[in-house]
């Protein structure tokens, strides 16, 4: 699932390569000789320069036609770098693997064509979005696993067929190796994780309209594999939110703490004071977090501080008297005088009792 939208510049990029190419070639055909890739000569130059070659328009926008269906999927859902990786790697794989099965021919004509390139693309796609199902007919859907399995046999099948042949034709052994190198850097990569992760979230999504319990079970299962997944733990939490469970939704709002993940921590706080639960969370460190928030949002801080004062015999609770005077003494005076009340009659020997009477605060 890709849960943010932006452009796809690498796959642009690329088709823009191959057509520009592909209009400098119709001006220099000669250009084939020098720039695609020999069998009989091999080198890493043309391994690379022949994969924006193409023979004719056909080949081209079949190729293009595919990177344009694939590989802006490929891009958004393993990155730019990986993306290319996967490309480059996948045309080289290509070429190196028709140029093993080219020298039981003898003589081949140039190799040029991106096809290695797609098909490497295609072996990620597969793998990272296999739960995908393909509409084959109006009701008839299939996983898109077996469509690329479908193309995998046919690919090896038309490569044993041309096998004897010296006839120009499609280099299917440049299909087979680009896909192979496909599948070894989707593993690499993780790609079937992913997949497996976002099906996942999916069927959480699908237990949002029914009932709290069946979204819990998803989200648990989830987490069995995913334990630190935001969606899945503030899914989990909804729902424990929806089956009165205070306790277990607490647990789970403190796992999303420690996450870290920013701009996330105020709201779970304000939801832990809504559920009357801020006192799980030690009183040093809501005293800390106090003192964090103390400027930019007051009111959070003054929650924090007043959760630390209701335990009688908490050792963070002078602190907290002091840091509520503090907090208190511009905006509400009277507020900070009971705090100082407070603490200069139970905590009179206290270091924060010492601050307050440093800053001319007597009792």
């Amino acid at each position: 699932m890709i849960t943010r939208q932006r452009l796809p510049y690498a796959t642009l990029f690329l088709i823009a390569a191959n057509i520009v190419a592909a209009f400098v070639l119709l001006w220099v055909p000669n250009l084939v000789n020098f720039y695609g890739f020999q069998s009989s000569n091999p080198s890493i130059k043309t391994a690379i320069t022949s994969l924006f070659l193409h023979q004719n328009v056909l080949h081209l926008l079949g190729n293009m036609l595919f990177l344009a269906a694939v590989g802006p999927a490929v891009e958004l859902g393993a990155g730019r770098w990986r993306f290319l990786t996967v490309y480059m790697l996948g045309g080289f794989a290509g070429v190196v693997v028709h140029w093993i099965f080219s020298q039981k021919i003898g003589i081949t004509p140039p190799l040029i064509g991106a096809s290695g390139c797609i098909s490497a693309c295609i072996a990620y796609y597969s793998l990272r979005y296999y739960h995908i199902k393909v509409n084959i007919a109006p009701s008839i859907a299939v996983p898109v696993y077996w469509i690329i399995l479908i193309w995998v046999v046919l690919q090896i099948g038309g490569a044993f067929i041309n096998l004897g042949s010296v006839q120009a034709g499609t280099a299917y052994w440049a299909h087979v190796g680009g896909f192979a190198m496909g599948i070894i850097l989707s593993l690499t990569f993780g790609a079937p994780r992913e997949a497996h992760k976002e099906r996942s979230k999916n069927m959480i999504g699908e237990m949002d309209g029914r009932s709290p319990g069946a979204k819990l079970a998803a989200a648990n299962h989830h987490l069995k594999s995913h334990p630190n997944d935001e969606t899945a733990l503030r899914e989990k939490a909804d729902a424990l939110a929806k089956l009165n469970e205070p306790d277990e939704e607490a647990a789970c709002i403190l796992q999303l703490m420690t996450l870290n993940i920013e701009g996330m921590e105020e709201e779970l706080l304000l939801r832990l004071d809504r559920i009357n639960r801020l006192e799980n969370i030690p009183s040093l460190k809501r005293t800390m977090l106090a003192d964090r928030y103390k400027t930019s949002l007051p009111d959070l801080s003054r929650l924090l501080l007043l959760s630390v004062i209701r335990v009688m015999n908490d050792n963070q609770r002078p602190d907290a008297l002091f840091a509520l005077a503090c907090l208190d003494c511009d905006e509400f005076p009277e507020n900070a005088g009971t705090w100082l009340k407070d603490l200069f009659a139970n905590y009179p020997l206290h270091p924060a009792s010492d601050l307050a009477r440093a800053r001319g605060w007597n009792p």
